[in-house]
């Protein structure tokens, strides 16, 4: 299964648009990598931004990030992409959702869609339609999304 960034013939229309995942953190750990993997795309150029949440009800909260992380991807870039998240120093001691949210798309592309896994026992997977719509929420599916932290 996938879910869709860019949809064919409303190429915009998603634009904005956040994916992500619940990681489980039970003890103090400082983020490392953070890899999310990209199953189409002919786009030339796209641009994510990663987002770091509070979980809120089971919900993401607040994006608790100081900086902007952007992910520039070209020349139809597929497969597992690794930003490193070392040097923004961030550190957590509880449950969060990392997203990926799709904030630039060149010319001519018409497909960007990032792999989903069901079942996934234990997982939750979040999406937002646009940066000011709600989330929501599915239990038991995952996107394609690991997290590294040292402990």
């Amino acid at each position: 299964m996938i879910v869709n960034f860019a949809l064919e013939g409303k190429i915009n229309q998603n634009l904005g648009s956040e994916i992500g995942r619940r990681f489980k953190i039970r003890k103090p750990s400082r983020l490392e990598t953070f890899r999310f993997y990209v199953a189409a795309n002919n786009f030339d150029t796209v641009r994510f931004r990663i987002n770091v949440y509070d979980l809120y009800k089971g919900e993401p909260g607040e994006n608790f990030l100081q900086d902007q992380i952007i992910v520039p991807l070209t020349g139809k870039k597929t497969g597992w992409v690794t930003v490193d998240l070392q040097a923004y120093e961030i550190y957590t001691g509880e449950n969060l959702a990392v997203s990926v949210e799709w904030i630039y798309g060149s010319k001519g592309g018409t497909m960007l869609t990032l792999p989903i896994a069901m079942p996934a026992a234990g997982s939750k997977h979040f999406y937002k339609y646009g940066s000011r719509n709600k989330w929501k929420s599915f239990a038991g599916m995952s996107a394609a999304m690991l997290l590294d932290v040292r402990q």
